[in-house]
């Protein structure tokens, strides 16, 4: 076989298409491989926003109570000296 005798020209030309053929298979799993990296980092950008919007819910829910919180203590401090006054208040006698 030379260079001028089809058979060579044929699987030449043959053999291009495999390397044609493997290198487009590379190149399908390199996209493949890199849209499941997109992928994933885009879940991981949703996750990580979700964690971002339960630690502000969280944190004003906290906020939320503790403000509850100290009022209920206000009116337990009220009740308390309301009833200490009562106690040293002389009692009638009828």
């Amino acid at each position: 076989m030379t260079n001028e005798d089809p058979s060579y020209t044929l699987a030449k030309d043959i053999a291009k298409v495999y390397i044609d053929i493997a290198n487009s298979n590379n190149r399908i799993k390199e996209t493949i491989s890199t849209m499941k990296e997109n992928e994933i980092r885009k879940e991981i950008q949703m996750y990580e926003q979700q964690k971002f919007n339960l630690d502000e819910k969280l944190e004003q829910e906290k906020e939320k109570l503790d403000e509850e919180n100290e009022q209920r203590k206000k009116e337990i401090d009220g009740r308390i000296k309301a009833l200490n006054h009562m106690l040293k208040r002389p009692y009638p006698t009828d």
